[in-house]
Order: structure tokens, then sequence, then C-alpha cells
């Protein structure tokens, strides 16, 4: 696949909690949304929440210019097929820079690492 390469380096950075076969089998069966672009590639998901569908930027990598460019026409196709009222970004702090002030920061996450 030709973006394997660009989904590996997003698992890589994510924590490498999937292989990307995962992320494929998952993009299949429609449980992510993958947005391939020239130079980049955005995964997506859908939080199902009883009050309302959550869309969340899970992986990206490439171009940062070209990945910012895309976020606003994939949140809109979300908002327009699945009705969300908001889209978050899962990722490193860096994410926030490049997408203020569009988005808040409204939440850290605080993760341990089990021997």
């Amino acid at each position: 696949m030709i973006y394997s390469t660009l989904l590996q380096q997003a698992l890589d950075n994510a924590g490498n909690t999937h292989e990307v076969s995962d992320v494929i089998e998952m993009v299949a069966e429609e449980r992510a949304f993958m947005f391939p672009l020239r130079k980049s590639v955005i995964v997506c998901d859908l939080m199902r929440c009883p009050n309302e569908n959550i869309w969340r930027y899970w992986l990206a990598a490439g171009d940062l210019q070209e990945l910012r460019d895309a976020e606003g026409p994939i949140t809109e196709m979300a908002k327009d097929r699945y009705g969300i009222r908001r889209s978050m970004i899962f990722g490193r702090p860096g994410w926030r820079k490049i997408f203020a002030p569009t988005y808040k920061e409204t939440h850290r996450v605080l993760l341990r690492t089990l021997d």
C-alpha cells in the first residue's frame, strides 16, 4: 500500500497501539476512515456517544500544510454525513499550534506505562 509508510510514521508517534494492517482492517470495516492526500494521510473515527457523535482525528502524517488544509473539508463532510457538532484531534502537543485557534485544548491525557 502506498500510504503504509505514512501510516507507520503516524502509528510510531501514537505509541504503536496498532499495526498498519489493523488500521487497514478498521477502514475496510468502516470503523475508521482514511483520507489519502497527495503527500499525506489522515485517519479518523466516529466516537458514538449517548448524546452526540464526535469526529476524532486519530492518525495523521505527511505535509503539515496539506493536513491543515484538509481538516476543514473532512470535518464538513463528517458534519453532513454523521451529524457531528464537534470534532477533536487526538495527538501530540505540537498539533495544538497547527490548529489554533480553530481547536481549543480542553483536556490533557496522562499515560502510565506498566512494567
